[in-house]
């Protein structure tokens, strides 16, 4: 995409390359000029109603995301009414309470000023929102993708403060089942049985994910990856909706020891937020929701060396420490004195037989451990050249201390 275009010549252009990448690893890709005069032409924003040619297909109306089909389903999880896909919204409280929760007094909603279409390549179409809630400005980039059901939504806020909250919600078609990740594991979340009303849980329907919430019907599901930081989610089961709080904003108190607290609690000035949709068949594990939030959240690092010295005819490319097992994840890797300490866990409560997990070196001997890496007895590791082998129970988290050669 030629971003910068003066008298007709190419000053900068920017390069979205669909690549392997090992797991904590890297791919060397030789970047030649082409023999013959290459077109580029800078994109020309033109009229939004879908973003098509994906593995998922959106529907615009007026700026607002009103359809979402899912190509490897053919399903559309969600279904629009008070609520759009992704409605932005922001909730001004009356500040009366500790830790600032007060009720909500009013609700302001996204009024878009413009929708664009800005991308329409090989690999991504990118749709472009702009407009404001009330005296707060907001422009949102929403793309899809030819190689994956995922959609990304990357939100700029231009935020005046005030007593409230932003939240973005998503109206699904059907009642569903509401699993998050959690540190270590997953858990099911029913907010109907949750113990709301107490000094710290005034918001009902607020419930803790760390990095997704999935929501599922035996058939197929939809599941909303977010970044680690955030505030969190909530689900209003009478209206099928599930919601993800951005950013809570505080006017700052001029009586009481909380004058003397940060004035960051504003919130004030451009925030950005990133999250996306992963439609998906079956529920969260059969949809890979776990690794593809991992996935979501380490974006690749691209590094640049040039002249590149020399034309490379292949992609070079190597792991420095990657596991077999699709429901195993490395927690850690690091020295203890004279050792190398591994930590395992398994994210789907299914057994693993005979995990593999290729080393950046080759072991002389392993062994299970407890937390403070005192030997176990129970379950058999076995190193090979480069791979520890072993099992895993469901929801186990496993300590190992390799021994290595001395140089």
């Amino acid at each position: 995409r030629a971003d910068i275009i003066e008298h007709d010549v190419v000053l900068e252009i920017d390069v979205l390359i669909h690549a392997p990448a090992p797991s904590l690893g890297y791919s060397v890709l030789s970047i030649s000029e082409s023999r013959d005069e290459p077109e580029i032409q800078a994109q020309v924003p033109r009229e939004l109603t879908a973003l098509e040619g994906g593995v998922t297909e959106l529907r615009f109306e007026e700026g607002r995301l009103i359809s979402l089909v899912d190509g490897k389903t053919e399903r559309e999880p969600f279904s629009c009414g008070e609520y759009t896909i992704g409605d932005l919204r922001y909730h001004v409280i009356e500040d009366t309470g500790p830790y600032h929760y007060g009720p909500v007094i009013d609700t302001l909603t996204f009024e878009c000023t413009e929708a664009a279409l800005i991308e329409d390549g090989d690999l991504r179409s990118l749709a472009r929102l702009r407009g404001h809630i009330g005296d707060h400005q907001v422009e949102q980039q929403i793309a899809v993708y030819r190689t994956t059901p995922r959609v990304d939504f990357d939100v700029a806020i231009e935020s005046v403060g005030g007593d409230g909250f932003f939240r973005v919600y998503f109206p699904f078609a059907n009642d569903g089942k509401i699993v998050v990740d959690i540190p270590f594991g997953v858990e099911r979340r029913d907010v109907t049985g949750e113990p709301y009303g107490s000094l710290e849980r005034k918001r009902e329907n607020v419930f803790y994910g760390a990095n997704w919430a999935d929501y599922s019907t035996p058939e197929c599901g939809c599941a909303l990856l977010v970044e680690p930081g955030m505030q969190g989610f909530c689900h209003f089961p009478e209206r099928r909706l599930l919601g993800h709080t951005l950013l809570k904003t505080t006017v700052h108190p001029t009586v009481g020891w909380e004058r003397f607290e940060t004035r960051l609690r504003e919130a004030k000035g451009l925030q950005r937020f990133r999250y996306a949709l992963l439609p998906h068949r079956g529920d969260w594990a059969a949809g890979n929701v776990d690794r593809e939030s991992v996935e979501f959240r380490s974006n690749l690092r691209a590094y640049w060396q040039w002249p590149a010295g020399g034309e490379r005819d292949t992609v070079e490319s190597e792991s420095f420490l990657e596991c077999s097992a699709a429901n195993v994840a490395v927690s850690s890797l690091y020295m203890e004195g004279a050792v190398v300490v591994l930590r395992l866990f398994e994210t789907r409560g299914q057994r693993a037989e005979n995990a593999e997990v290729r080393l950046p070196f080759s072991p002389v001997s392993a062994s299970k451990t407890d937390c403070l890496l005192r030997r176990l007895d129970d379950g058999m590791v076995t190193v090979e050249g480069d791979v520890l082998r072993c099992s895993m129970a469901p929801w186990e988290i496993a300590t190992f201390a390799i021994e290595v050669a001395e140089e």
